[in-house]
């Protein structure tokens, strides 16, 4: 009996030593690369750059409709969301009257028939007569691999036969703004 506890004992011993072991933690790092948004304007197919001018489109005496503007993005991938923002705001057509610099027409581009990106989209609202917008976007975190139209939208223009005959210009003001 005594040889037999001697050997289970030896035999535990054994197990035990055959068992034991220690542990280790690894971590494996990785990384995914930042890529930035970058937004544009385009006139239909048009890319507009700052100051860009349409020309001789719209008879003032009547009522027409612009194509439509985009305001696109690239693909990207942030580690936060984006929060986007679009202002527009039309100005009157303003032109040279009797040699007078200035002459305001009283007729201005009102926005309509919007599009939005209905992925990203968060508000808007088209006040003072429908001559200026604010489109929020909220572009969430992580990839995003297309690009994308956020807004698109165009102006209709309310002319008047009693514009004197001239060349005239609309100022419309787009602006970005974005907070990561």
């Amino acid at each position: 009996m005594k040889k037999t506890l001697a050997m289970i004992l030896i035999a535990a011993i054994a197990i035990t030593t055959i068992f034991a072991a220690d542990s280790r933690d690894v971590n494996i790092g990785g990384a995914v690369k930042r890529s930035e948004y970058t937004f544009s304007l385009s006139y239909g197919e048009t890319p507009l750059s700052d100051g860009a001018i349409i020309t001789g489109v719209f008879d003032l005496a009547t009522t027409s409709d612009t194509e439509n503007f985009y305001v696109k993005r690239t693909s990207g991938n942030l580690n936060n969301d984006l929060s986007f923002e679009v202002l527009v705001q039309a100005g009157p057509f303003i032109g040279e009257v009797n040699g007078v610099e200035n002459y305001n027409t009283g007729v201005i581009p009102t926005i309509s028939q919007t599009y939005v990106d209905t992925t990203s989209f968060v508000s808007s609202l088209i006040s003072n007569s429908q001559r200026t917008g604010t489109f929020n976007f909220l572009i969430p975190a992580g990839a995003n691999n297309s690009s994308a139209t956020l807004l698109g939208f165009i102006f209709t223009i309310t002319g008047s036969p009693s514009v004197p005959a001239g060349n005239y210009t609309s100022t419309i003001q787009i602006d970005y703004t974005y907070e990561q």
